[in-house]
């Protein structure tokens, strides 16, 4: 039994000017200006309201923030045209994802150690279905397993209703027919004791 498509963690008015942004022509690429103008448009509408919302963390991106993070390893370099710079689609997921998780206070260390090796569809897919990094550490060092202090693992948030989420790590092996009836029979179970 196929799980519903999750719903988006990207707020009404952000989902809908990332569509407007991402249906636009990214073939030529933009320049940093034109980047800049539509990452801006989607990430003033990630802000939290009231309570929670962290003064130090700007609501847009200028060019030197922007930088900034791409120095840290948080966004991509840009590719040569020439002598021109330009910003692809990738790099607006990237600034966006920065953008929503420095509102969540992750670390720019831990930012761009998730941005690490991920393609431009897993990032889109963490921007728009949501992500959720714990802190690994402690425990026994020298365990294979074991991350280098201040990774993070990912884990995607699927929300299958109001008020149920499902949260799966993001390097979860693909599952056998058994595994997965298995695991959905304990979801059922676990879920009844809800009623």
């Amino acid at each position: 039994m196929p799980l519903p498509h999750p719903s988006t963690s990207l707020p009404p008015e952000a989902l809908q000017e990332y569509h407007k942004i991402a249906d636009c022509d990214w073939e030529t690429g933009v320049p940093l200006t034109g980047l800049l103008e539509r990452t801006n448009r989607v990430a003033v509408h990630l802000a939290p309201e009231g309570e929670g919302r962290d003064s130090r963390v700007s609501r847009t991106f200028t060019e030197r923030s922007f930088r900034h993070y791409a120095t840290l390893g948080c966004i991509d370099p840009p590719e040569k045209e020439g002598r021109s710079s330009v910003y692809r689609f990738r790099h607006l997921v990237q600034a966006l994802l920065v953008r929503k998780l420095l509102w969540q206070r992750v670390p720019s260390e831990q930012i761009a150690s998730v941005m690490s090796g991920r393609g431009t569809e897993e990032l889109k897919r963490m921007l728009l279905e949501g992500i959720e990094l714990v802190a690994r550490g402690g425990g026994d060092r020298n365990r294979q397993e074991s991350p280098a202090p201040g990774m993070a693992e990912t884990w995607r948030r699927v929300q299958l209703r109001p008020g149920v989420e499902l949260h799966v790590r993001g390097d979860l092996p693909r599952l056998r027919q058994a595994e997965l009836r298995r695991l959905l029979e304990r979801v059922e179970i676990a879920l009844k004791g809800f009623r």
